[in-house]
């Protein structure tokens, strides 16, 4: 079948409702067991470290008003045994954690299984476990700025426990949907592994790489991001920077091999030009935008993107021949285009950094 054909194939719709109904139901309940696991893990921390604080600030107070008294060294000897608890439960988490969240993980995906029809065909039975993966990741995303309940009325408050809920859960949250995109793109290959020649399936996959490269350019466009400490930030975002391009790559693949097959669809030259456009490889972007053009000569939305990324490499020669096909074509794009004819000049200048012009 044509791809131009396939709408958001990685949301693959349920030709079965009441099984679309069930996975649902079985998204909210794996959403509470995941808020119950992050909370449980936020409170004990919460405990180990008050009482923390409290042992230093009784040291500290024996230390100024008692220096020869019991207490100070009862205090202290509290304080290194607590210590060496949260440090000991600390290494435990971290070990724990990602099994726990495995587990929630298998859980799931073995209720969907069991609410599946049983006459079913391979590929729908594929793609509806990857849809509920993807479902089940796409609730979660819908808690990426969830926070604690306290003082709601108050907004300074408010916007603090939000502040600190994205600092201890951020993690958590990218963790849960990542595993999740995963489980959605391994029952694509599995589908693949025996339907190698299905459209339908490598625009699917295609388009689950896509989901799981968002997964690492997201966060650091959320403004609590910006919360996080230098090192959290750097760490993550060297991380998240190597896998959103090993995904894009990914994605790119199985849009040329969609491009193999009907080499003349507009669609598949989009998706390739956005895949592109996300990695900075513009030349490859604006050849994608050149065959679409070729398919489509009246395109104004291909057109104008086409232009402004003429106009981005100081391509203007070019860039001026896309504004004067929009004028020809009573496009309002025209005027919207021609405002990026310095874009290369400032950016070579660095002029929006200066605040000049």
């Amino acid at each position: 079948m044509p791809t131009s054909e396939i709408k958001n194939p990685h949301q693959y719709e349920f030709q079965h409702k009441d099984f679309q109904k069930t996975v649902d139901e079985y998204s909210l309940l794996a959403l509470k067991r995941f808020k119950k696991l992050v909370r449980t893990y936020a409170i004990y921390h919460a405990c180990l470290l008050t009482a923390l604080l409290g042992e230093l600030l009784a040291f500290i107070f024996c230390l100024l008003r008692m220096p020869k008294s019991p207490l100070l060294a009862i205090s202290l000897a509290g304080f290194l045994l607590t210590t060496f608890i949260y440090l000991v439960v600390l290494f435990y988490f971290q070990t724990k954690k990602p099994e726990q969240f495995l587990q929630l993980r298998t859980w799931f995906i073995l209720l969907c299984r069991k609410a599946l029809p049983k006459a079913m065909d391979e590929t729908e039975y594929h793609l509806s476990l990857a849809n509920a993966a993807y479902r089940l990741a796409s609730c979660l995303s819908k808690q990426e700025n969830y926070s604690y309940n306290i003082f709601p009325s108050i907004s300074s408050i408010s916007l603090l426990v939000k502040k600190i809920s994205f600092i201890i859960h951020w993690k958590d949250l990218h963790k849960m949907k990542e595993i999740l995109l995963l489980v959605s793109i391994n029952e694509h290959i599995e589908l693949i592994k025996r339907k190698p020649t299905d459209l339908e399936v490598h625009a699917s996959l295609a388009n689950a790489y896509i989901a799981l490269s968002k997964l690492y350019r997201d966060p650091k466009k959320n403004d609590l991001f910006e919360t996080l400490d230098w090192e959290q930030k750097e760490s993550q975002t060297k991380d998240m920077q190597e896998k959103f391009q090993t995904a894009t790559e990914k994605a790119i693949q199985e849009f040329l091999i969609l491009n193999h097959y009907v080499p003349n669809d507009p669609w598949v030259h989009a998706q390739l030009g956005l895949c592109y456009h996300d990695l900075e490889e513009y030349e490859m972007e604006i050849k994608q935008y050149e065959s679409i053009l070729e398919l489509c000569p009246d395109d104004r939305e291909i057109m104008y993107r086409l232009g402004v990324l003429y106009f981005k490499l100081g391509q203007n020669a070019k860039g001026l021949r896309i504004y004067e096909a929009l004028i020809l074509l009573n496009s309002s794009k025209a005027l919207d285009l021609i405002d990026h004819y310095d874009a290369h000049f400032r950016q070579q200048m660095r002029l929006d950094e200066l605040s000049i012009f």
